[in-house]
């Protein structure tokens, strides 16, 4: 598994050196690739430099020199067939490999995003439409939808509000609580988000771990998907980077017969509706009790703290 990083709700910079100290917390060693050139706190991570693991200044360098992250997914993808691509940040990298290789298109087997949108709920501000990962590189959002020749899985925005504000349903912070290493620094780097939701009643639900999951597992935590052939908004004022539907195929039935109103030439995307939160919580609590393994053979191997 390698890793590549965009400028999104930090810096490239800023993000690079997050997933550095995040490979730290459970003792990880995975390649990091960046890209050129506040909710979760002012470094993405809860503004906390100095909780566990400590900011490390070369968190900072931590990443591959000489190689573009775009240039690093085409190698990768090529180098292993049947490799699944898991997008929660701009499509950025995605849209460059494309461009740099158009054959890119075919290597992934699936492709799945967290972002965009299904009904237009935006989370960007007041007079867009748009989710943030799409709003931040609309274009290559689009070059994405329109040139991947894999299937691709959205994870929109809706599907993630859907469940923050079941309260009642499920606890997604119960993982936080657990007496290991990783989950505390789970709880320091979401707290500043979970306070803001939480001064709004709602819960800091699944959402970035749903794209992950359903790349592990589809059938197990999809639960309602539909398949919809869709576009990315680019020129609207209030409308970029929104995802633009075609409706109009659903009410006419379109794949029983031909309409003069409607047209085939988009591939399907599977959008998915909802899924299984316990099913996803039980695979992260088990995941986060099993890191405690990954600092005990850290240790054995003198991976540092």
């Amino acid at each position: 598994m390698d890793l590549g990083w965009v400028n999104g709700c930090v810096s490239v910079h800023q993000a690079c050196a997050n997933m550095s100290r995040m490979l730290r917390a459970n003792r990880r060693r995975v390649p990091i690739y960046r890209d050129d050139e506040h909710f979760f706190g002012n470094d993405g991570l809860g503004s906390a430099p100095n909780q566990f693991p400590k900011v490390l200044p070369d968190d900072f360098n931590a990443f591959v020199e000489g190689k573009h992250a775009a240039l690093a997914l085409y190698e990768l993808f090529s180098s292993n067939p049947g490799t699944i691509l898991v997008c929660i940040g701009p499509l950025t990298n995605v849209a460059l490999a494309l461009k740099l290789n158009p054959t890119f298109a075919c290597l992934p087997e699936q492709m799945v995003i967290l972002g965009g949108n299904v009904y237009g709920m935006g989370n960007v501000q007041s007079y867009s439409t748009a989710e943030c990962n799409f709003n931040c590189d609309p274009e290559a959002a689009q070059i994405v939808l329109k040139e991947m020749q894999c299937p691709i899985t959205i994870v929109p925005w809706e599907t993630f509000m859907a469940k923050s504000d079941q309260t009642h349903d499920i606890d997604f912070h119960s993982h936080l609580a657990l007496d290991v290493p990783l989950a505390k620094f789970f709880a320091t780097v979401t707290s500043v988000g979970r306070a803001r939701l939480e001064a709004n009643n709602r819960q800091f639900a699944y959402c970035d771990e749903v794209a992950v999951g359903i790349a592990i597992a589809e059938e197990t935590i999809i639960r309602e998907s539909k398949m919809l052939r869709a576009s990315v908004e680019l020129h609207g004022e209030l409308t970029r980077g929104q995802i633009a539907v075609d409706w109009t195929s659903v009410l006419y039935q379109m794949d029983k017969g031909e309409h003069p109103k409607l047209c085939k030439q988009r591939r399907p995307i599977k959008f998915v509706l909802d899924y299984d939160v316990h099913h996803l919580d039980r695979m992260i609590i088990e995941a986060i009790e099993n890191s405690a393994s990954n600092l005990d053979s850290a240790h054995i191997n003198g991976y540092g703290s």
